[in-house]
Order: C-alpha cells, then sequence, then structure tokens
C-alpha cells in the first residue's frame, strides 16, 4: 500500500493575525483509480485548512496540491497553541490506496494578544549587617511581557534603622534613567520598553540595635487599563538580620530566575563593573 507524499510540513506555523502557512500533497505512483482524501484542522479555534478536500487522478496524481493552513484569533492570551492537521483515510477503488491511514501534521499557532508583564526584584546580596554601616541594596524592574508599558509605578518602603536612601537608576544598556539619581523612598512613574530593565542603586546607612531587623518592600504597579498577567512578580522584598557578623548569601543575591547567581555575577550582568 501507499500513502501521500508531504514537502514543507517542518516547522508550520500560523498566528493569530491571520497569517498563513502551507505545505504540498501528492501521491508516490500513479493509480489505477482516483484517490480521494478528506482534510481538517484538529482545533478550528486555532486553525483552519483550505481545501478540505483533494482528488488524485491518473493524469495529476504526481502534481503537488498545496495546503494551506490560516491561523484563527481568539482575543484570548492563551500563548502558542499546537493543533494539527488530519487527513481520513484514503478513498479509492485501487486497493494500493485504498483505506490507509495518513499521519497528521503538526502546526503551531502564534499567540498575538497583548501579555503585560512586569516584575520588580530586590536584594543587597547579604542575610545580615552590622550597625552604623553603610548599606547597597539593587532593585531591579523589569518588562518581560510583550507589550511596552507607559506609567508604571514603582514604590519602595525602607524601614526607620536605615537612614533615607540616595539612588542611582541606570536601564540594562548602561545608560542612565529619567529621573537618574534621586533621595528617599521610590515613588515613580517609569516606562519599560518590551524586553527593557531598569537597576536602581540604592544607598543608606544602618542604625538600630543587635538583632533589629531590616525589613525593605518594592512594588510594580501597572498603569490604569492595563493587567498583569502574572501579579505575583510585582512586589519584591529583603528581610536582614543587624547581627555582629556580616554574612555572604548567594541565594540572596540572586537575580530573578538565576538562584546560583552571586554578588559578582549580578554586578557585572547590569555593566556595574
Amino acid at each position: 500500500s501507499y500513502t501521500l507524499v508531504f514537502t514543507g510540513i517542518d516547522d508550520l506555523k500560523t498566528t493569530e493575525a491571520g497569517a498563513t502557512d502551507n505545505f504540498t500533497i501528492a501521491l508516490p505512483l500513479t493509480p489505477t483509480a482516483d484517490v480521494t482524501v478528506n482534510i481538517s484542522s484538529s482545533d478550528t479555534t486555532e486553525g483552519t485548512v483550505s481545501p478540505g478536500s483533494v482528488t488524485f487522478t491518473t493524469a495529476n496524481w504526481n502534481t503537488p496540491v498545496m495546503i494551506t493552513v490560516t491561523g484563527v484569533d481568539d482575543q484570548v492570551y492563551d500563548q502558542d497553541q499546537a493543533y494539527t492537521i488530519d487527513f481520513s483515510p484514503l478513498n479509492s477503488a485501487d486497493n494500493n490506496y485504498n483505506g490507509v491511514q495518513v499521519s497528521s501534521v503538526n502546526v503551531s499557532n502564534e499567540d498575538d494578544d497583548a501579555q503585560p508583564d512586569l516584575s520588580v526584584f530586590i536584594t543587597n546580596c547579604i542575610d545580615g549587617s552590622l550597625p552604623q554601616q553603610s548599606i547597597t541594596y539593587y532593585l531591579t524592574v523589569s518588562n518581560e511581557g510583550n507589550k511596552a508599558i507607559q506609567g508604571a509605578r514603582l514604590n519602595t518602603q525602607f524601614p526607620v534603622n536605615i537612614s533615607t536612601p540616595d539612588w542611582e537608576c541606570n536601564n540594562d544598556e548602561g545608560q542612565a534613567c529619567i529621573p537618574a539619581t534621586g533621595q528617599g523612598d521610590l515613588d515613580e512613574l517609569i516606562d519599560l520598553d518590551v524586553n527593557e530593565s531598569m537597576l536602581f542603586t540604592m544607598n543608606g546607612q544602618v542604625s538600630g540595635q543587635l538583632n533589629d531587623f531590616i525589613d525593605v518592600y518594592a512594588t510594580i504597579e501597572m498603569p490604569s487599563g492595563e493587567t498583569d498577567i502574572n501579579p505575583l512578580n510585582n512586589q519584591a522584598e529583603d528581610h536582614d538580620l543587624l547581627y555582629q557578623f556580616l554574612f555572604k548569601d548567594g541565594f540572596e543575591c540572586a537575580a530573578p530566575g538565576t538562584v546560583e547567581t552571586t554578588n559578582q555575577q549580578l554586578l557585572q550582568l547590569y555593566n556595574l563593573q
């Protein structure tokens, strides 16, 4: 028995914007009678296929027929979705083809819906501090979504046992932010392009007594009309103990998604050295 011959079926992609992709089918040998196959999509909410049926004859059996798949927009953020183009068993009076099963073809429909996602992370790379010493916090705010965001509000809350911090800001290309410097808790409206990050370096002086805790908080809030798809990363905090010894803790200093990152690597990442 014989089945269809495919070309161009690797890495087929459609998009919710309606982009298409295509492949071809033909027969490997001349049939003694017409060979018909029906074609369908496994999920018409993600993609459709055309034509829905192809018939090969003794005259056109080896002429490739183009099959076109078209993406469908579902208006919902559901990430890229896989679906298949499916084929009925071949139907023919030729027993070499009749009833032969045809393997499905894989397709991916790329999501084009907005995915606003801001994250914030703060650390001083230690888990303890000496009284009356200077302390530096690194606050990273990033746009991890697929949509540029204007006017997000970035806030910090420093405790009374840290002096009013001075801060400066650089983006992930080492350029100064707007504003570039300031003093006190952050309460800033910031703009972030897709994949852009800002690093705020915040310096203060520790006060208080041994065994006091130093608790610092940071939040990033979407502007009105935007909804963050991952609100769990919209707030961050760092907690340290005033003690007579200073501890380094690689886990404390790990940048988001990189638990093993050390203080040195974090500084290099943001071109601070």
